[in-house]
């Protein structure tokens, strides 16, 4: 009754064995870290509770944008409608022990969306992908780079915890690719950062600024041409 040591020593035969076959799919993620100012062991509470709750409407703003395409005056969170907030939910799970790092998973179901007359299936990683996007195409010093002024003002008031008692935050993405290597990209969001932001902001609102000062002077050209006289 002779057994080969694999048959009751599964463990020992096997164990110097590389990895074979395709590894399972990586649901979409993104790790948050807060650093405190003074390197201490704790942060106020609503520091916490800004980083998480801003980073969630961040992400409201991005999910409508891999949906409906950049709408660049979009700043009401109230217009995103529920089926795209689903793909734009962060799971949060438990927190290491000692520590301001804040895991997170988004959905790995895919949400159906009817876009002149046709369906359209959206998966979390693409809203996940176009975050990184957007900060990189924002870390760039693209001042005109397309996205919605809500999430640039949402990155913004990110300002609020270091007004408080952090130095920075960072964000680390995983799952958004569909390559097999486990692929990341890591953002830090710290004062020199917002101040990028806050240019970028103010650029925008100066240039909306001066298109509808050069709109009404071509409508009041125009109105001179026709009649001859000035209209005061």
């Amino acid at each position: 009754n002779f057994k080969p040591r694999w048959a009751h020593e599964p463990d020992s035969a096997f164990a110097d064995m590389p990895d074979v076959g395709y590894p399972t799919e990586a649901p979409p993620r993104l790790v948050t870290r807060i650093v405190s100012t003074d390197g201490g062991n704790s942060i106020s509470s609503p520091t916490l509770s800004d980083a998480i709750s801003i980073t969630q409407h961040i992400f409201d703003f991005v999910a409508h944008e891999v949906v409906y395409g950049v709408d660049r005056s979009l700043a009401d969170l109230r217009t995103i409608d529920s089926r795209v907030q689903q793909l734009a939910k962060l799971h949060i799970e438990p927190f290491e022990v000692g520590s301001f790092i804040i895991p997170a998973e988004f959905t790995t179901e895919p949400v159906e969306f009817a876009q002149d007359g046709t369906e359209r299936v959206v998966y979390a990683k693409q809203v996940l992908e176009r975050f990184n996007s957007i900060m990189e195409g924002i870390s760039g010093n693209n001042f005109d780079y397309e996205t919605s002024i809500g999430t640039i003002r949402c990155i913004e008031s990110l300002n609020r915890i270091f007004k408080r008692d952090a130095s920075f935050l960072e964000y680390q993405s995983t799952g958004f690719s569909e390559s097999m290597i486990l692929k990341s990209k890591k953002f830090t969001i710290n004062d020199q950062f917002i101040k990028k932001i806050t240019e970028i902001r103010k650029y925008r609102q100066e240039a909306v600024v001066k298109h509808g000062s050069l709109e009404g002077v071509v409508v009041a050209l125009a109105a001179l041409g026709k009649s001859g006289n000035a209209i005061v």
